[in-house]
């Protein structure tokens, strides 16, 4: 989706997110009471709604966090993510020592020793 969202102008994707999320809500729903958290959580950011249930979010903060973050995932240009064995091999050929990688909040966090 990015590759295409990214040419519309922010305030179109803004408003367009929130009709999808909100035509999308009653399957974000059927997903949470149907499914383990795990394999909801999984469905529902795969169908493009933004699923914060574990911050322990009343409805109406869940679906204004999904309103902003579908925005946030399709709207920036220059954003390429990488895989996090790609990030590893950055760290390696920066000449780093004992490099971890692992999930972080927003992403990939790496570390290691600088030779």
């Amino acid at each position: 989706m990015r590759p295409i969202a990214k040419w519309i102008p922010h305030r179109a994707l803004y408003n367009f997110g929130k009709r999808y999320v909100d035509f999308m809500w009653p399957i974000f729903k059927f997903n949470r009471r149907f499914f383990s958290p795990f394999r909801a959580n999984r469905l529902n950011w795969r169908l493009l709604i933004p699923d914060y249930t574990s911050e322990g979010l009343d409805e109406e903060k869940l679906k204004e966090w999904a309103y902003l973050d579908f925005f946030d995932m399709l709207s920036p240009k220059y954003d390429r993510p990488i895989r996090m064995k790609t990030l590893y091999r950055f760290l390696e050929e920066a000449g780093l020592e004992n490099v971890e990688t692992n999930p972080g909040y927003n992403g990939w966090e790496g570390r290691g020793i600088k030779k």
